[in-house]
């Protein structure tokens, strides 16, 4: 019988066995190791709840940041657990040992990390690929496309400046139509929302459906969240009808992955990309670009000849994704977005989290919603709202008028920090937050508003 180690940890045990430990392993085996059985043993005895304080404690753990000031801003950028942390430094330990000889198992990690990620996102592993950044998705989606003057872009006017930038560049180097969607900022009601986006949409796609723009390229790219305004888009149904008026469709994901559950099949868009290094909470300078089988061939120049050959013979076989030929690059960095799709289900499975998450969201708009001068830019929805008919998810956004400076308030006044100007606010409310710190936010804010 073979005693050739069948796993990558088997693989790591080998050689500590041989050339010692990879690391300082006394976190791992003192703080990291205990701390895992411990959720574990919460979740067997059906812990896990939105509500269940224990079972979040025991998850904190994981976590270096200052837990009473706690972290709010994970839209911008996640808090990477000690799990992945280490687990990706001891990959990276891998490579640098024998840096030719043990490439093989580092690249495995990296598949791997690939299979993980296509499970939790319900894609085949061909249709997804690593990089640096979600705006870097973009890039190669927008150069793929080679879009030229004529073709046109439908997008919103709420996009993020890194989830615009390579339409912005279209349109000044080549002649791309770039058309704006207007979304209001405050929504005073959200009942009928979705319907109205929708309708909104449409009438634009109407206009260029016109025998002057019936041979030309024609792309929907709209955010599934939108980063300044927090608010969920109705991604599945735009991506239907830009289906239906002839158009591909990409949807900026950047803060979905890690704080709610979808589908890319469902959602039925041809391209999406996320920031895995927010919510997921993976290590930072990674991306997620997922190009659907029957999309992938209008990317052109992505692929080489080889590769793309390879993909047409295996049927976009894993090890033939013909976008994902990148060369040389952070490879532990992307084996660590597989470790942090393992973390999240050894803390419970993006169900938990995404209830979590919600719930504390919930609490914190119930919280401000009738302080003098607020305005929702997130719709305020019952917490026993189904999923289906969310406006939003973790995060919560709004304005705060005649209360003179907010953010410098909140952050001089009351050690409390997250995106705020003048009069606009951004609230993250991830797994890891606690509902001491979403009252430490409602009861400042209260004091600001004068209440």
């Amino acid at each position: 019988m073979s005693n050739a180690p069948q796993t990558f940890d088997e693989y790591v045990e080998q050689m500590k066995r041989t050339s010692g430990p990879l690391m300082d392993e006394r976190e791992w085996e003192t703080v990291i190791a205990p701390n895992l059985e411990e959720i574990r043993q919460s979740l067997e005895r059906g812990g896990g709840g939105p509500d269940d304080e224990a079972h979040w404690a025991l998850v904190r753990k994981q976590f270096t940041f200052d837990h009473e000031k706690g972290h709010l801003n994970t839209g911008t950028l996640g808090a990477s657990p000690l799990y992945v942390r280490r687990k990706t430094v001891e990959l990276r330990e891998v490579s640098e040992r024998e840096p030719w000889h043990h490439q093989g198992w580092v690249h495995r990690c990296e598949q791997e990390a690939i299979q993980k990620v296509a499970a939790l996102l319900n894609a085949q592993p061909g249709e997804i690929t690593f990089t640096r950044n979600i705006t870097e998705s973009m890039i190669q989606v927008a150069t793929g496309l080679d879009l030229r003057r004529g073709d046109v872009v439908v997008t919103t006017n709420r996009e993020h400046g890194g989830g615009r930038v390579s339409w912005d560049m279209a349109h000044d180097w080549h002649g791309v139509h770039v058309e704006n969607v207007p979304i209001p900022d405050v929504v005073e009601d959200a009942d009928g929302l979705d319907e109205a986006t929708i309708e909104l949409f449409r009438h634009t796609f109407e206009r260029y459906n016109t025998p002057k723009y019936a041979k030309k390229k024609k792309l929907l790219s709209v955010s599934h969240i939108f980063s300044p305004l927090a608010r969920r888009m109705p991604v599945k149904a735009l991506c239907a009808l830009a289906r239906e008026y002839g158009y591909l469709s990409y949807v900026d994901g950047a803060q979905t992955v890690g704080m709610i559950r979808f589908d890319l099949h469902d959602i039925g868009c041809d391209f999406y990309g996320n920031s895995p290094h927010k919510w997921l909470l993976a290590p930072k300078g990674t991306g997620i670009l997922y190009a659907r089988n029957e999309s992938i061939a209008h990317l052109k120049g992505m692929h080489t000849k080889a590769t793309w050959k390879s993909w047409k013979t295996n049927n976009a076989a894993l090890s033939a994704r013909p976008f994902g030929a990148r060369g040389t690059h952070d490879v532990a960095a992307c084996g660590g977005i597989g470790f942090a799709v393992d973390f999240l289900n050894l803390i419970g499975g993006i169900d938990r989290v995404e209830a979590r998450g919600w719930g504390l969201a919930c609490r914190l708009r119930d919280g401000i919603e009738r302080l003098p001068g607020l305005k929702f830019i997130t719709p305020n929805q019952p917490k026993h709202t189904p999923i289906e008919r969310r406006l939003s998810g973790a995060m919560t956004a709004f304005v705060l008028d005649g209360a003179g400076n907010m953010g410098e308030q909140l952050r001089n006044r009351y050690g409390i920090d997250f995106p705020a100007s003048d009069r606009w606010a951004r609230v993250s409310t991830h797994y890891y937050n606690t509902p001491a710190q979403v009252d430490r936010i409602v009861q400042a804010l209260r004091a600001i508003a004068g209440r």
